[in-house]
């Protein structure tokens, strides 16, 4: 009997291999992103041009966030640039789940809070001001894009194959609709109370995790999903497929990119400051 080799994955390969999985696998939230990329550049130009909606939630939030970067060296900057991306890319990713409706509403959140900063950098700078805020968003806002769009295809995939499980006699059009309507409406409201507070009053919540650490566990865990994801074979496997698929391109592309935008800009806004 002839004995086996063992199969040695070299990290080299290990990492290659996942990072050609992850930009192939880009193809398929492509619909997705340029959706995303509309939405973001839309809201952004209406938040530039009327920033009169929440301003005072959105100039504590900039003064919460200036001011935990006071004193802070390159270094510090930039691990608390990158700290905070990585963090609202993966909730935007992961809560994509509940039919891609919470990344669709980080996506308008932070489009607006652009366009408010755009607005007021040009009323107290002039327009040339963009050109100097170009270089802050050229990899953040990509990765960024690129996690809302992992969400929204995640959700709406998942959407789908509930449909195809257990409702094919409708369309999917009407189930979508219903889906929404009929969602368990705590779970809505706790995913509003959550985001409304994840970026309006981030600082105080990211100092007090345990604030809204229960709010996260009451919207991952929806007894009716959970019940059917461990019940129903074709369900489990495709939300692990999804699941390790999604993460790849996060860990590989996404990652990568909001830490290269985190030295750049922890070293542009120390240069200035």
């Amino acid at each position: 009997m002839v004995k086996k080799k063992k199969r040695v994955v070299s990290v080299d390969n290990f990492i290659y291999s996942n990072f050609k999985k992850a930009i192939d696998d880009l193809k398929l939230i492509r619909v997705y992103f340029w959706f995303s990329l509309i939405v973001f550049l839309g809201v952004t130009l209406f938040g530039a041009i009327f920033p009169v909606f929440f301003q005072e939630e959105v100039l504590e939030l900039l003064r919460n966030i200036i001011g935990q970067t006071i004193g802070l060296g390159p270094l510090e900057l930039t691990r608390f640039i990158m700290a905070n991306n990585i963090q609202s890319s993966f909730f935007a990713m992961a809560l994509g789940v509940f039919f891609g409706v919470i990344p669709l509403m980080i996506a308008v959140v932070n489009a607006y809070v652009l366009g408010f900063v755009i607005n007021q950098a040009v009323v107290q700078e002039g327009p040339l001001i963009i050109w100097r805020l170009f270089p802050h968003g050229i990899f953040e806002i990509p990765a960024v894009l690129i996690s809302i769009s992992l969400g929204i295809y995640f959700g709406i995939s998942f959407l789908s194959k509930i449909h195809k499980i257990y409702f094919s006699n409708i369309s999917f059009e009407l189930f979508f609709i219903l889906g929404l309507l009929l969602f368990p409406i705590t779970s809505i409201f706790i995913a509003l109370f959550f985001l409304f507070h994840l970026y309006f009053n981030y600082i105080k919540y990211y100092l007090k995790k345990e604030k809204y650490l229960f709010l996260i566990i009451s919207i991952l865990i929806s007894p009716i999903m959970m019940i059917n994801i461990i019940f129903n074979d074709k369900l489990r496997n495709f939300w692990n497929e999804e699941y390790i698929d999604t993460h790849i391109i996060f860990i590989f592309v996404v990652v990568p990119l909001l830490v290269v935008a985190g030295v750049v800009e922890g070293l542009l806004i120390w240069s200035v400051g």
